[in-house]
């Protein structure tokens, strides 16, 4: 998608968008609303289910330092059922109810590398250690060690399902460049951990709700390296899908009855959005795109996906764009009760509330 200039009505690679006139320093949030603008219509031909769903601004919040934060979708930073959000710095995990400032409600004994939370309990993973945090009395419940297959961890990402946590985990450095990760499943109320994925798992691009847990994968074992999607259920039972025909390492979201994946195909790395099946992970459509999504959430509304600039909703089945919200250096999507918007902008991350 062609990057242009911040202007009121703006069309961006023929999306109509309008910028919400947030992270102004200086403004106050009720100046922001009074000057925000109304979001524009999709353009004809571009009608679909989600077109009229229209993403207004409805607060911010200055989170931080952006150097305090590393500013990609693999952060430590993570949206419960209830809106609130929970980011890390360090050892200290803080809570943004609403657009509220942010309050310290943890701090670990380490450096926390993810964060997961539910409408009781708070999870952070520390090194090997996984702990759970009672969040109304603010104490420790109970702790998992991650197994041997778990080494020297440096980066790593817990999603919640019913009655289990999964917990990704690699060792990925500047040195060392990307690393496939592993990922371990763990019983909210018990102690036998179950290994589901071997260093074989692309991280950071996963997502899971009742049906299960979604990730992308690869045959390690071929000599091509074939990419794959996987399925897990809460009773550890995994079905990978059909090898795939796209590039991974690449935003992946939830919808209902479908999970869509955002990857590139050939040596110009053309964008395409290929959905599967939640059930049979069979492919339902595979529409190329006129952009390349930095991240997507799937909402009730529809599928979200933002490009670094625009957030717009996206048809699952034919890629045509719908209304669209400038909200410049967005690089991570967040949705539960409400959308978030993670930004950074000249050296300060922001949360900005959109519904």
């Amino acid at each position: 998608m062609r990057k242009a200039k911040l202007v009121t009505g703006l069309l961006l690679g023929g999306l109509v968008v309008a910028w919400l006139p947030a992270l102004v320093p200086g403004r106050t949030d009720a100046a922001v609303r009074a000057g925000q603008t109304t979001l524009l219509a999709a353009g004809p031909g571009r009608e679909l289910a989600s077109a009229g769903v229209q993403l207004g601004f409805t607060g911010q919040v200055k989170l931080g330092k952006a150097s305090a934060i590393p500013d990609w979708p693999g952060a430590p930073i993570t949206q419960a059922g209830d809106g609130s959000v929970y980011f890390v710095e360090g050892p200290t995990v803080y809570e943004v109810k609403g657009v509220t400032t942010p309050v310290a409600v943890l701090h670990a004994s380490g450096t926390v590398l993810a964060v997961a939370a539910d409408s009781s309990d708070l999870y952070v993973e520390i090194g090997q250690k996984i702990d759970d945090y009672s969040l109304a009395r603010k104490t420790l419940s109970r702790s998992w060690t991650l197994p041997s297959i778990v080494k020297r961890v440096t980066q790593a990402g817990l999603l919640l399902g019913p009655g289990v946590i999964w917990a990704w985990s690699d060792w990925a450095t500047d040195e060392s460049g990307f690393e496939y990760a592993s990922i371990v499943e763990i019983p909210a109320t018990g102690q036998t951990l179950r290994v589901i994925a071997d260093n074989d798992a692309d991280p950071v691009y996963m997502a899971a709700d009742a049906s299960g847990l979604y990730y992308e994968s690869v045959n390690t074992k071929a000599t091509s390296h074939l990419t794959y999607l996987a399925h897990v259920r809460a009773n550890g039972v995994k079905t990978p899908s059909k090898p795939l025909d796209i590039e991974t390492f690449s935003p992946l979201a939830l919808g209902p009855g479908y999970v869509a994946v955002f990857g590139t195909e050939g040596a110009q790395n053309t964008p395409y959005l290929d959905t599967y099946s939640t059930t049979t992970l069979a492919e339902l459509a595979s529409p190329k795109l006129s952009f390349t999504a930095a991240d997507a959430v799937g909402t009730p509304e529809g599928l979200l996906a933002v490009d670094g600039t625009v957030v717009a909703f996206v048809n699952q089945l034919t890629g045509v764009l719908g209304t669209g919200t400038l909200v410049p250096g967005t690089w991570k999507l967040l949705y539960g009760n409400g959308v978030s918007a993670i930004t950074s902008y000249q050296g300060t991350d922001y949360l900005v509330r959109l519904g």
